[in-house]
């Protein structure tokens, strides 16, 4: 998201119709929420939990590698008609507080992101 300068991704499983969306402000929600772990605990065999240091986001350690997009996304996709106004969507993103909406094509398929 950071690399290719997008707020937002549409996610889906595999070759599946879309799941969820997961923004930027979700992952930004996030770090804030663990910010103060600084640790993570390997308990995969009960008999020798292991402790380690949280890293950085981006590292296997830190909530990056260890959190799974489908735990954050929002599984709710609020959208709008290609051909709708501008004033119809701006008062669809106020009304849900929210900065950004799929676009639909006449057909009903998620054909973009605005």
């Amino acid at each position: 998201m950071v690399n290719d300068k997008i707020s937002r991704l549409i996610l889906r499983n595999h070759d599946e119709p879309p799941t969820g969306i997961l923004s930027f402000s979700d992952l930004f929600r996030l770090s804030l929420t663990i910010e103060n772990q600084n640790q993570i605990v390997d308990d995969i065999n009960p008999s020798i939990p292991m402790v380690f240091p949280r890293k950085d986001f981006v590292s296997k350690e830190g909530f990056g590698g260890t959190i799974k997009a489908s735990q954050i996304m929002k599984d709710e996709i609020i959208t709008v008609n290609y051909d709708d106004y501008l004033a119809k969507e701006c008062k669809v993103l106020i009304d849900k507080k929210i900065n950004g909406v799929g676009v639909l094509s006449s057909k009903g398929i998620l054909i973009g992101v605005k």
